[in-house]
């Protein structure tokens, strides 16, 4: 996910358990429930590109469009699946969908 703390918060509050009180507690609860990790995109950008550019904006859109500009093609649509197909960068940012596939492009 990008930026995935308060889904994660979110998710476990809504069909695991209440939330813990204590940060620890919290860690030791998403550990158990995500025993293969959890990708951040957000983190990993930030973690990557600030050393290159302190400056560079990881939000989700331009993020996606920075990386496509170096790594167009990378990433594509399905055939059949043409709703975001020839969208610019970011045009459609906060549909449920297109973030989704931002995400997946960031991380690959």
């Amino acid at each position: 996910g990008h930026n995935l703390a308060f889904d994660i918060a979110y998710s476990i509050h809504s069909f695991v358990a209440p939330l813990p009180a204590s940060w620890e507690e919290f860690r030791d609860m998403v550990i158990r429930q995500f025993p293969g990790g959890i990708f951040d995109t957000k983190l990993i950008s930030q973690r990557m590109l600030k050393d290159k550019d302190p400056d560079v904006d990881t939000s989700l859109a331009p993020l996606y469009a920075t990386l496509m500009e170096d790594h167009e093609g990378l990433v594509t649509h399905a055939e059949g699946y043409d709703m975001y197909r020839d969208i610019g960068a970011g045009e459609a940012a906060h549909d449920a969908g297109y973030d989704a596939f931002m995400t997946g492009a960031a991380f690959a």
